[in-house]
């Protein structure tokens, strides 16, 4: 179920987003899965601090809800859309995390990471808080 959150809380989960970014770039050589999953909370972190600064909601546990609030976003901003970037870390969040026979190779785990800082940054430019 969509929570709803003061604008102000953006920037905190934009924080924790940087923070798994970081993570996730420090681990990739030693622990490319979790490095990938690190990747993918950065993700799905900046994700709500964007949805949490525009339109003041948060998607709960259910990943079709972040997708949805992440389009209502962008509808109301009129930025082009970053959904494939939202979905890829939807998608490979059970692979990454909780999947132990799926292995993300190194070369996955990097272009996970590179789009999740591209995101990250993005997200950053748009959340003024």
């Amino acid at each position: 179920m969509v929570q709803e959150y003061p604008k102000e809380y953006a920037k905190d989960f934009l924080s924790k987003s940087i923070k798994f970014l970081e993570i996730a770039k420090e681990s990739l050589k030693k622990y490319p899965d979790e490095a990938a999953f690190n990747a993918t909370q950065a993700i799905i972190n900046a994700n709500d601090a964007f949805t949490i600064f525009v339109i003041q909601k948060r998607a709960s546990k259910d990943h079709r809800e972040a997708i949805l609030l992440h389009k209502e976003t962008i509808k109301k901003t009129g930025d082009s859309s970053k959904l494939s970037i939202v979905q890829m870390g939807l998608e490979s969040r059970d692979a990454t995390g909780y999947d132990v026979k799926k292995k993300f190779g190194k070369e996955d785990a990097e272009l996970l990471i590179k789009r999740a800082e591209r995101f990250v940054h993005w997200v950053k430019d748009k959340v003024k808080v």
